[in-house]
């Protein structure tokens, strides 16, 4: 199944703060006034590739833009989720099943990512 997003196919080593979330959004120099690119850039991806790619440090936005800013949003395939406490996966993989979900589930930064596609239900 693949999916149209925006995606940084960088791969960071810890989570980005800083100067680097700046060059990920795109930014112009106050110095000289000069325009840099976002990292991000629409991508058309495989979804267990995503899960991949977020799993070895990659980045994205879950929706395709004409831009780097909300108003320049054009549709949404992905939806994310943060939880900051547990939640229990079992109960994740029935809401899943009943709503013909596709679960990434990520524990933290660059660690196992388990991908469970809840389409075979289908």
């Amino acid at each position: 199944m693949n999916v149209k997003l925006m995606l940084d196919t960088t791969k960071y080593s810890k989570k980005p703060s800083g100067f680097d979330i700046v060059k990920i959004q795109g930014y112009t120099s106050k110095k000289d006034g000069v325009y840099h690119a976002p990292l991000l850039s629409q991508k058309e991806t495989d979804i267990e590739d995503l899960a991949i790619g977020l799993c070895n440090g990659m980045t994205c936005k879950p929706a395709l833009l004409n831009g780097s800013k909300s108003n320049d949003w054009m549709q949404q395939q992905v939806f994310m989720l943060d939880f900051d406490l547990l939640i229990n996966q079992i109960r994740l993989h029935l809401i899943a099943l009943e709503y013909f979900l596709v679960v990434m589930v990520k524990n933290q930064f660059n660690q196992i990512m388990i991908l469970e596609s809840m389409l075979m239900r289908l």
